[in-house]
């Protein structure tokens, strides 16, 4: 299996996939072109580093990265989501909840609330009522009515 991650080719197995995704599996085993090429395009943009990161979870449900950005992991939890691979999306979820910063805080609630992961949004809504500064922004409007 060949999947693309902004032109960079990167291997997996097709067994591996389809056990770990209900979706995966319908493209690589049922009457879609996949199965004949074994190869997954990805179309939508994602950071570079998202479709390894999330690989390495599916196959082991950790990796080594320790300096990660989020926008990577949100890549790695778009793709989970979307492919319905339930532990990959918690492994993700937890991961955010550490690394939501006042910086990233509109991009990743906004994530959580467009995707419906509902530990993410969660912990989200904790970081801001913990800090009265953010709240206020809220009251006052800076953010999007979904980061609160």
């Amino acid at each position: 299996l060949v999947s693309e991650d902004g032109g960079e080719s990167i291997k997996a197995h097709s067994n591996i996939l389809s056990v770990s995704s209900p979706v995966l599996k319908s493209m690589l085993n049922g009457g879609f072109s996949e199965a004949s090429s074994k190869k997954i395009t990805i179309t939508q943009t994602l950071p570079t580093g998202s479709l390894k990161l999330f690989l390495q979870l599916v196959y082991c449900g950790c990796t080594s990265e320790t300096n990660t950005q989020h926008a990577v992991v949100l890549g790695a939890l778009d793709l989970s989501h979307c492919w319905q691979i339930d532990h990959v999306v918690e492994i993700c979820e937890r991961w955010l909840a550490t690394l939501l910063r006042r910086s990233n805080l509109v991009e990743i609630t906004e994530f959580a609330v467009l995707k419906g992961v509902s530990h993410l949004q969660n912990e989200c809504k904790k970081y801001i009522s913990a800090d009265e500064d953010i709240m206020e922004k809220c009251r006052s409007g800076y953010f999007p009515a979904a980061v609160y």
